[in-house]
């Protein structure tokens, strides 16, 4: 009677070990089977960095500079090294067109590049919107309470042209909207004796600075973003026969197969995006000649919410 109850006792033992056993195994299986689904799903949201050197080219103008050094410190986050080459119009789109650059966060199109584009944009990839909309045009102070539009100008209202001695202040030769004010803007508006100073960005705001400190008249070139839209008051002349066209919204522009040879950075560069806000308060530091990378990172430090943007889907 005792052998029987003990060759039971030994079945039972043997069936509860083989049973522990079995679900050991299928619970490893399981864990495996998960592990498994957690590595595919995480190779998924990775995005490869690729080529790890990255050239940025940013035209010699103030927006850009405060734009391209945004996206550096985006790029640089993740582990680029990021250089930025500063060139006129004409080098910025051609060093994309030939691959000898990246990217560049600052082509005006439809309308203001568009000579450019015209000439170079068959070997370029447009790959996403830094600002929707970019306004240009003729700026005065807001202290010249009767030149509201340039019709006014174009009239002589309260002796303008006189005061002015028949001159705009303008920024670069190469640029667009210099073109575009010269070629189709004076010459609609009944402008031809008018001459258009050539000058920089820093030669024109200066001048508009000597300007507003003396209360004289002045009429520049200008655009949004600018810091000078920050500093002083002025205003955007109305341009009833629309000549300068809807405004244009900035792009970003990439060498054919960046995204091949560094998706990760083709990724976020396609989603940066900025508010005009944006710009304009990292241009505020350039202007007092911070560091373009410090004044990129001490907006960033402010408004962490751009990098995680920027980044989303990569990190």
């Amino acid at each position: 009677m005792k052998r029987r109850f003990f060759g039971a006792g030994i079945v039972m033992i043997l069936l509860l070990f083989f049973g522990l056993t079995a679900c050991g195994s299928d619970s490893k299986e399981e864990s495996g089977e998960n592990n498994n689904s957690n590595n595919q799903n995480n190779s998924n949201n990775t995005v490869e960095l690729g080529n790890e050197d990255i050239t940025l080219v940013s035209d010699t103008y103030v927006e850009a500079t405060a734009s391209t050094y945004l996206a550096k410190q985006a790029l640089e986050e993740i582990g680029y090294n990021v250089e930025v080459t500063d060139v006129d119009l004409g080098p910025m789109f051609a060093s994309i067109a030939d691959g000898s650059g990246d990217a560049s966060l600052s082509a005006w199109l439809p309308t203001t590049h568009s000579g450019y584009w015209d000439e170079y944009g068959d070997d370029i990839e447009e790959i996403g919107t830094v600002i929707d909309e970019a306004p240009l045009g003729l700026v005065v102070p807001s202290y010249m309470d009767n030149i509201e539009s340039i019709e006014d100008i174009a009239e002589n209202k309260d002796n303008i042209a006189e005061e002015l001695d028949y001159t705009i202040t303008g920024v670069g030769a190469g640029t667009g909207q210099m073109q575009i004010t010269e070629s189709d803007v004076m010459p609609e508006y009944g402008l031809e004796d008018w001459d258009l100073i050539e000058s920089s960005d820093a030669g024109m705001t200066s001048a508009l600075g000597d300007a507003i400190e003396n209360k004289e008249p002045i009429v520049v070139t200008l655009w949004y973003p600018h810091w000078a839209f920050q500093k002083w008051d002025l205003k955007l002349l109305d341009d009833p026969k629309n000549i300068h066209g809807d405004p244009d919204a900035i792009k970003t522009i990439a060498r054919e197969g960046l995204e091949e040879d560094s998706p990760a950075a083709y990724q976020i560069l396609s989603q940066f995006h900025i508010e005009i806000e944006d710009n304009e308060a990292v241009m505020m530091d350039l202007e007092k000649d911070v560091d373009p990378d410090e004044a990129a990172q001490n907006y960033l430090d402010e408004n962490p919410e751009l990098m995680e943007e920027w980044l989303e889907g990569v990190k």
